[in-house]
């Protein structure tokens, strides 16, 4: 098929799209239209695109090359760029999806668990208090509130006696009993 020269201002407007990437090309192709048809698509042009690009991930999840797919699906090899592109960027998006999904579960499940403790903690029995701290940091975490603090020369929990131990949690249930806490943290060295 010959190829037809193109006006400069067109090749400008090629050049600025393919530059922005897949979704402004897609974007500016929706503008034109083809033989009067909104949107610029044949009847039946949304399914061979799918089959098309669905044919061009998985012969790129099987180690081909992108020169491999264009050859197979009879395009370019910017067109098989694209279509592999587009198919992970659906993938991503489900994905994500799918994570915002699940973290609203689990933060309901921290918050079952947290409501759960609440009486033993207030009662200061010290593996309830243990549990509550760690279901607390791990419900930060879910949130992306949490970012680990490492103190030196500190003793590990492992490492503390009973009394010791006794009384930090003495110190926490002091503090979530306190209605006003102000600023400051309970005192649990």
């Amino acid at each position: 098929m010959a190829r037809t020269k193109t006006a400069p201002k067109a090749k400008k407007k090629k050049r600025a799209a393919r530059r922005q990437g897949p979704a402004a090309a897609a974007k500016a192709d929706k503008k034109k239209t083809a033989r009067g048809r909104p949107g610029g698509k044949r009847p039946g042009e949304d399914e061979r695109i799918a089959c098309r690009r669905s044919r061009a991930i998985t012969t790129r999840i099987q180690g081909g090359t992108y020169r491999e797919i264009a050859t197979q699906n009879e395009c370019s090899v910017g067109t098989a760029f694209e279509d592999v592109a587009a198919e992970l960027a659906g993938v991503c998006k489900a994905t994500r999806l799918e994570a915002e999904q699940l973290r609203a579960l689990d933060l309901e499940r921290a918050d079952l668990a947290l409501r759960g403790l609440k009486s033993a903690v207030m009662k200061g029995d010290p593996a309830s208090c243990r549990a509550w701290v760690r279901t607390l940091e791990y419900r930060a975490k879910l949130l992306g509130h949490f970012k680990p603090t490492f103190l030196r020369d500190e003793p590990d929990e492992a490492e503390l006696s009973e009394r010791e131990v006794a009384e930090r949690v003495a110190a926490l249930v002091e503090f979530a009993r306190t209605p006003n806490r102000g600023e400051k943290s309970p005192k649990i060295h």
